[in-house]
């Protein structure tokens, strides 16, 4: 297999797995309070950080725990955020707001990194952003998503 077959193979896969376990979670929130849940899910996670810190040591400087704890409280709280949205609505419109959080990402880049979109780059975020609306609207107009905002548990 060439590079850009196993390259290939691996986003497939891995979009696939990312889609099960979307599923998986959304009926795990149904049953499960959320921290539990968001507790286990890193518990799974925890051995896979741990061969990759074993397996490169000293790579890790002392200046990025700080940053490390940062980010991990933040992901704590966002995956219980996450589970609790999924479990207290539709799963088809929790999802589709996960959209945004390139379009937060590359707009956060302006003014902390200085990088700017392309036009190419805002027009995709124009599109992410359009289409979450017409879902949240589904098919009405833009005016819908507000209102759904409301009214919807899981879109917030």
């Amino acid at each position: 297999m060439s590079a850009l077959q196993i390259g290939l193979a691996a986003t497939l896969g891995c979009a696939v797995l990312w889609a099960v376990l979307d599923v998986l979670r959304k009926q795990l929130a149904a049953r499960m309070d959320a921290v539990g849940l968001a507790v286990w899910l890193a518990i799974g996670q925890a051995p896979l950080l741990g061969v990759w810190v074993a397996a490169s040591p000293g790579a890790i400087e002392p200046a990025y725990w700080p940053w490390a704890a940062a980010t991990i409280l933040f992901n704590i709280i966002a995956a219980v955020l996450y589970l609790g949205a999924v479990g207290s609505g539709q799963f088809s419109v929790a999802i589709p707001m996960l959209s945004f959080v390139p379009v937060w990402t590359a707009l956060l880049g302006i003014p902390l990194l200085d990088q700017v979109p392309s036009a190419t780059q805002f027009v995709g975020i124009a599109a992410v952003v359009a289409g979450a609306m017409v879902l949240h609207g589904q098919g009405r107009t833009g005016v819908a998503m507000p209102q759904r905002l409301r009214t919807e548990p899981s879109a917030v």
